[in-house]
Order: structure tokens, then C-alpha cells, then sequence
């Protein structure tokens, strides 16, 4: 996956997890390339956050206790006021609404906290797409829609740049369903001389 459909995707999983360490800690490590994520990742392990807004909380408050005035208590400070930005900025999602509403939501999130990186733009033309899918579709639950948004993101990551533009150029290479309506040049179809397919038909 490229580094904004990765960053997209773990955002969406401190959501879906509540905020588990893990989940905070994995999107921390892509997100900061300051060396500050090793640190923070040393600092929740000994304050014993486990997951939760409000375990994250109070854990961190009485680890900075503990630190007094020193360097691990700034740094603990640091880290609790990266994750309150993520919880503020994840609590806004709503739980349904339109395909449109739900991806720019989440284009927001992208701008925000993805990395700068090129892919960037390209994760931003996958949310616009989905957006589309109100021409044909009603409200969406926020899983059905982080769902969807998964697979489209996995596709947009191995479809080289030239490719976007669909049946012009290159080789495409699928299931048969996703060739549907679709007319080839030249086509292999893989199983026809092992006679695996089409498959028999069931009695």
C-alpha cells in the first residue's frame, strides 16, 4: 500500500479499535518522521496504556507525575496532545451519512495527518470516486463505507499511474466478473484446457 492509503487505513483502525495502543502506536510510526515515535512508543508501554481516550488519559497524567519536571514528562506531554488531536479529529466522523459526506470526511483526515508524500493525491482521487456513488446510492454506514473505501484503496495501490485511465492501456488482469461488458484485443482465459473452467454446473 502507498504511504496515504496505509496512513488512511490506520486511521480508520484506531477508530474501529478504540483507540488501542497498537492501533495509535502503528499509525504514529508512519505518520512522525522526527524519531518521535520510538520514544512515544517507549513511554506508553511503561505508563501501561492498553486503549481507550481515557485510558490514554489518565495513564499519561500519572506517568507525567511520576516524571516530575524531566524530559519524559514533556515528552509525555507531547504524545498526549498528539493523540488528543487524533480523538478530536476521529470523533467528528459521523456513524452514516452520505457516500460524499463520509469521503470528505475523510479527505479532511488525509490532508491533515498522511504523510507528505505523491500518493497523496491519488488517495484523494479514490475518496472523490466513492463520493460518486450518491448518483446511485442512498446513506451509508460508516463501517460500509470504511469497507468499500478498503478495497478501493488496495486496488488504487497496485494500478500503476498510467493505468487510471481504465482500458487504455496495459494489461488488465481479473475475474471474470470484473471483465463484464468489457471487449479485449486478445483474451486468456486461465483453466479452459485443464477444463477447470467454466465450472460444471451443479446438479
Amino acid at each position: 500500500a502507498t504511504p496515504a492509503a496505509r496512513a488512511l487505513s490506520l486511521l480508520l483502525k484506531i477508530r474501529e479499535e478504540g483507540f488501542s495502543r497498537r492501533s495509535v502506536m502503528d499509525f504514529l510510526a508512519l505518520a512522525q518522521r522526527d524519531g518521535q515515535a520510538s520514544r512515544w512508543d517507549r513511554l506508553s508501554r511503561e505508563a501501561g496504556v492498553v486503549g481507550g481516550i481515557a485510558d490514554w488519559r489518565d495513564r499519561l497524567d500519572r506517568l507525567g507525575a511520576g516524571h516530575g519536571s524531566g524530559a519524559g514528562q514533556g515528552h509525555g506531554r507531547e504524545l498526549r496532545l498528539r493523540v488528543e488531536e487524533l480523538h478530536a479529529a476521529l470523533r467528528t466522523l459521523p456513524a452514516e451519512g452520505s457516500w460524499l459526506m463520509l469521503a470528505d470526511a475523510c479527505a479532511d483526515l488525509l490532508r491533515r495527518f498522511a504523510p507528505d508524500d505523491p500518493s497523496r493525491e491519488r488517495g484523494e482521487s479514490c475518496l472523490s470516486k466513492l463520493g460518486a456513488l450518491d448518483d446511485i446510492s442512498g446513506s451509508v454506514t460508516f463501517e460500509r463505507f470504511a469497507a468499500t473505501l478498503s478495497q478501493a484503496l488496495d486496488r488504487a495501490s497496485y494500478r500503476a499511474a498510467e493505468e487510471e485511465s481504465f482500458q487504455r492501456s496495459g494489461i488488465f488482469v481479473g475475474t471474470v466478473m470484473d471483465a463484464r461488458l468489457l471487449s479485449f484485443h486478445v483474451t486468456a482465459i486461465m483453466g479452459l484446457v485443464e477444463r477447470s473452467f467454466p465450472a460444471p454446473a451443479r446438479q
